[in-house]
């Protein structure tokens, strides 16, 4: 988890507000959520449900 904060980090330096999560349904097509990139460590352990 230590690269996830590290990362975050370096997006904020770089004036990063959102981040967007992503995956592909089982028709092939792409979906999406925009997140804050404060929830960026939440989001990487799998907290925004992108289980089908």
């Amino acid at each position: 988890m230590a690269d996830v904060a590290a990362r975050r980090k370096e997006l904020a330096d770089r004036g990063v507000e959102f981040v967007f999560g992503f995956y592909v349904d089982v028709h092939g097509v792409p979906k999406s959520k925009c997140v804050p990139l404060a929830s960026l460590p939440a989001m990487a352990a799998g907290s925004e449900l992108y289980t089908v």
